[in-house]
């Protein structure tokens, strides 16, 4: 086929893909998210206490310690504030 007609087919393409996005963005669940604490024990993010995930934060970068965890820990605070 010619480059515009092409063009026109990825175009289709993509807004049928496009169209189906908000199906599938209400379906995806969110990712649930855990600390692990000092004694070992599992416990998600937004089951901490506000003071527990501040001082996580402050740990995270006084230590260089966990700090993939950082945004996780600071999006549950700005979400609480």
């Amino acid at each position: 086929m010619g480059e515009m007609a092409d063009y026109e087919m990825e175009r289709q393409e993509y807004g049928s893909i496009r169209s189906l996005m908000p199906t599938m963005k209400n379906t995806l669940k969110p990712k649930k998210v855990y600390w692990t604490t000092i004694r070992g024990e599992k416990i998600e993010i937004k089951n901490m206490t506000t003071s527990h995930i501040e001082n996580s934060i402050v740990k995270c970068k006084r230590d260089g310690w966990r700090v993939e965890a950082i945004p996780y820990l600071q999006a549950e605070l700005d979400k609480r504030n």
